[in-house]
């Protein structure tokens, strides 16, 4: 996407020294962007079982605790849709620092004299 195209725009600003300046943290960035699509996936698989497990066992809100503490299932499923929540509340968040940065394309770093 929009990170692979700023990638392109480095290397012809300044070569392969300009797109290997960046790529930690293009890395980075394209790392996170995956697992957030694969911990979705895991979510919808999560958030469907969880859901089938409820109403198999006829769960409320205010039983659900008590069920979570029985069903080992039901408490693997629900500890998978809140990683997935931290994730994308708190963690996929901080690697929209690393686009704004490469869009910035500093090339200091490249000028440094010896």
């Amino acid at each position: 996407g929009e990170a692979a195209m700023n990638m392109q725009s480095m290397m012809s600003d300044k070569g392969m020294e300009g797109a290997i300046l960046y790529a930690t943290p293009f890395l980075m960035f394209a790392s996170a962007v995956t697992a957030g699509y694969f911990y979705l996936q895991q979510g919808i698989v999560a958030a469907t079982k969880f859901n089938e497990l409820k109403k198999q066992f006829q769960v409320s809100e205010q039983n659900l605790l008590s069920f979570l503490q029985k069903n080992d299932d039901a408490r693997f499923y629900d500890n998978k849709m809140k990683t997935i929540r931290f994730y994308t509340d708190v963690v996929l968040p901080t690697f929209e620092a690393n686009a704004v940065a490469m869009k910035r394309k500093n090339y200091d770093a490249l000028d440094i004299s010896l």
